[in-house]
């Protein structure tokens, strides 16, 4: 079985907020970009840091 080759000029990991918005942005100006996501729901950020005062 021989090696899946993939080429962008844009890799962007995890599809939050910066993420999904990084993407979108280097696709409009003609980049070639992929995307790639862990979890099945995209848009919202995985990692909370809660401060208490």
């Amino acid at each position: 079985m021989g090696d899946a080759v993939n080429t962008c000029d844009v890799l962007v990991i995890g599809a939050g907020p910066g993420g999904g918005n990084a993407a979108l942005q280097s696709a409009k100006n003609g980049l070639s970009t992929i995307l790639i996501e862990d979890h099945p729901a995209i848009g919202t950020p995985v990692h909370f840091r809660r401060v208490y005062l």
